[in-house]
């Protein structure tokens, strides 16, 4: 990795994943985990047309690239600055190989 891509990811994330735990009656519980303290780079989006017509449009949306990794999927949540981000697309580009672009939307 270059110097310039170290110096990006400087925000320090934590990775929430979705677990489900045994309630004791047959069924689960569901809560997220953690599942690691990442650096990522963290970018407030600006809303556009598009978003002005969602009923989401009020809350905050954020971009965050990172190292690609396991387990980095919609079902995954992020802590910033005690932010919870759910994570809404996923884009991994070709031309950017071992990083991985998330669009991630703040919880009210």
């Amino acid at each position: 990795m270059t110097s310039e891509l170290a110096g990006r990811l400087r925000e320090r994330v934590r990775v929430m994943r979705w677990v489900g735990t045994p309630d004791g009656a047959g069924g689960a519980v569901a809560a997220f985990g953690e599942a690691g303290d990442i650096w990522a780079a963290v970018e407030l989006l600006r809303p556009g047309p598009e978003v002005s017509a969602e009923q989401r449009g009020g809350r905050a949306r954020y971009r965050v690239t990172l190292r690609d990794r396991d387990g980095v999927d919609l079902a995954t949540r992020l802590d910033w600055r005690g932010l919870e981000l759910s994570v809404r697309g996923i884009a991994r580009d070709p031309a950017t190989p071992g990083l991985v672009e998330l669009v991630t939307e703040a919880q009210l």
